[in-house]
């Protein structure tokens, strides 16, 4: 089984700026696009929305789990992700949110809120 690093979040909307201190999670920081669904987000050339819409469904359906498996509708693999909360996260367009975030394998990243 292939493995992606994903990124999944729940959390509230902030302002960008707004975070009153919390940081990301790890040293390492990415720029999320907004996927057309309004509930996810990739990192540009890692993995796409479609992706993420599924990777969304199963953190929920999980109960947050830290540990998911979501199917890529662009590979038809199946990918492993494992979750940690508090990852403050930025897009494209100056929005920030605090979001959990998802690890796996294959460069794939994406955020859930």
């Amino acid at each position: 089984m292939k493995k992606a690093l994903a990124v999944a979040g729940l959390g509230a909307a902030l302002t960008a700026g707004s975070l009153l201190g919390i940081g990301p999670a790890h040293a390492e920081s990415f720029v999320f696009d907004i996927c057309p669904s309004g509930h996810d987000g990739v990192v540009g050339g890692h993995t796409s929305c479609p992706f993420a819409d599924n990777v969304r469904q199963a953190y929920f359906a999980s109960g947050g789990s830290s540990y998911v498996i979501a199917h890529s509708p662009i590979t038809g693999e199946r990918y492993e992700m494992f979750c940690h909360g508090n990852y403050a996260t930025t897009f494209s367009n100056g929005r920030t949110v605090l979001a959990t975030r998802c690890d796996g394998g294959d460069d794939a990243t994406v955020v859930v809120w």
